[in-house]
């Protein structure tokens, strides 16, 4: 039984995380259709910055949410299936392994840092951290 209206919004955001995720990009394929030339450019500007050749600082994209979800989804942070997951264990509230999908005016941002001569790539979405290849940390503004 669902108690109060917040919990029956969380249910209803797991299932449409499904039904988004799912129904628009079933497959890996898709995923890497709408995906490829974004990450292209994105390395190109950073590609610049870690070989001096280029000048740039700061590159801004607008984008619909879904491309957010595609992003993420590329990258191994969301898929269907882990709120396919969260829905039969019951897990509404939203957790960092498996966030929900993009909401308007969503942020993503890709940072590249420099420690001595090594260079990270760090992604922000909303609160969470990720390390690309890596796992969701804290992050307090």
């Amino acid at each position: 039984m669902i108690d109060t209206k917040s919990e029956l919004w969380s249910r209803m955001r797991v299932m449409y995380n499904i039904a988004q995720l799912y129904l628009e990009f079933p497959t890996r394929e898709d995923v890497n259709l709408f995906t490829t030339k974004t990450y292209h450019d994105i390395l190109k500007f950073m590609e610049g910055t870690v070989t001096g050749q280029g000048p740039t600082k700061w590159v801004t994209y607008s984008a619909h949410d879904v491309n957010i979800d595609l992003i993420m989804t590329q990258l191994g942070l969301n898929s269907w299936k882990c709120h396919l997951e969260r829905y039969k264990e019951g897990k509404f509230d939203q957790i960092p392994s498996c966030p929900n999908t993009a909401k308007f005016a969503s942020t993503l941002i890709f940072e590249l840092e420099q420690i001595a001569n090594d260079f990270f790539v760090t992604l922000r979405y909303e609160d969470e951290v990720y390390k690309i290849g890596g796992e969701a940390v804290s992050y307090t503004h």
